[in-house]
């Protein structure tokens, strides 16, 4: 299967440096290259928008915890509703508020507002605070699991530097309008996949572990319920509370947290830069309250019930190998 990931990630760099060559060729002046000419598409912020908020959900690590805590952890994807509330409610007067202004950044416009230099060195210094941290995270997550989809063939490092580089030359090449038009076509691409890998099941399996056992769960925790409103305990890692830890309050808490994706510096400026268009808060809850939302709460649930029966993502992906390499590389590609 090493031969075929590599290809497929192989594609997938070219597609970026396309995309690249073609964003530079739209830039007429060097401002160009940094704001895209506040001119983004709308369709190029709404599926954007849609991955920014999926990469920061994480979707390892949500298909990770509804297998280990069932239907208690699905409540989370619901949180998304918030981003898409906070996108509605915040984006559109930021937007709004930098073209009266002439200020293009979320850091200008608050330094300016307040008249504090000091504000806007902060609004830097919180953007490079969450920023490298994340992308380290996506990097080394991205290694791992090209490591072991490739039995080590392809060492994590080595997966982590070329990812690195290829993003690095996209941006470099093209600007912001190729990293966003690149995100873009990537969360397509995702949205796509998930769909299709919870119709596979489906079809290619004689009966799916979802509906026959539902996702198995260890220690007592309640596949099926809501362990009440809250609870209290000894702390994490010392004691687990009954019945799991996702009770309504861990849901409300986390999906008041999700809506900060929205009011980041990295996301405003996504919108800051788009052209001007009707229908924000349209796009914004249909995209990510309703299809990303739904699709995650649809068919997260059995994909996470195959995930709980194999034993682990890596296990999973065996299985899916043994049915059709094809299908276990989209599935890496997809996480």
């Amino acid at each position: 299967m090493t031969p075929l990931l590599v290809s497929v990630l192989g594609i997938v760099a070219v597609l970026g440096l396309y995309l690249a060559t073609i964003s530079g060729r739209h830039a007429q002046q060097p401002g160009d290259f940094v704001d895209a000419g506040l001119a983004l598409p709308p369709w190029v912020i709404i599926f954007a928008g849609v991955g920014v908020t999926l990469a920061s959900l994480g979707l390892p690590d949500h298909l990770r915890l509804l297998s280990t805590f069932g239907l208690q952890y699905n409540q989370v994807a619901v949180g998304l509703i918030c981003v898409a509330l906070a996108a509605t409610i915040t984006q559109k007067r930021i937007w709004l508020a930098a073209r009266l202004t002439s200020l293009r950044t979320l850091g200008e416009l608050l330094g300016g507002y307040f008249g504090s230099t000091t504000l806007r060195i902060y609004m830097l210094f919180v953007l490079f605070l969450f920023s490298i941290p994340f992308a380290a995270m996506c990097l080394s997550q991205a290694g791992a699991l090209v490591s072991a989809a490739t039995a080590n063939d392809v060492p994590s490092g080595l997966a982590i530097w070329s990812i690195a580089f290829a993003l690095f030359l996209c941006s470099v090449i093209g600007g912001w309008r190729a990293i966003a038009y690149f995100v873009a076509a990537q969360s397509l691409l995702m949205l796509a996949l998930i769909v299709f890998f919870g119709a596979f099941m489906g079809f290619a399996i004689d009966r799916l572990a979802f509906a026959a056992n539902g996702i198995g769960t260890t220690g007592g925790v309640l596949a099926d319920k809501i362990p009440g409103v809250i609870q209290f305990s000894a702390g994490m890692g010392k004691e687990l509370p009954v019945g799991g830890l996702w009770t309504t309050f861990a849901g409300l808490t986390f999906a008041l947290s999700l809506g900060g994706i929205a009011l980041s510096p990295g996301f405003s400026f996504l919108s800051v830069t788009s052209a001007p268009r009707r229908g924000f808060a349209f796009g914004q809850v249909w995209m990510i309250a309703g299809l990303a939302a739904g699709t995650l709460m649809l068919v997260g649930p059995v994909l996470a019930a195959e995930i709980s029966a194999d034993g682990s993502l890596s296990a999973f992906a065996t299985r899916l190998a043994a049915l059709d390499p094809m299908v276990a590389v989209g599935f890496t590609g997809l996480l």
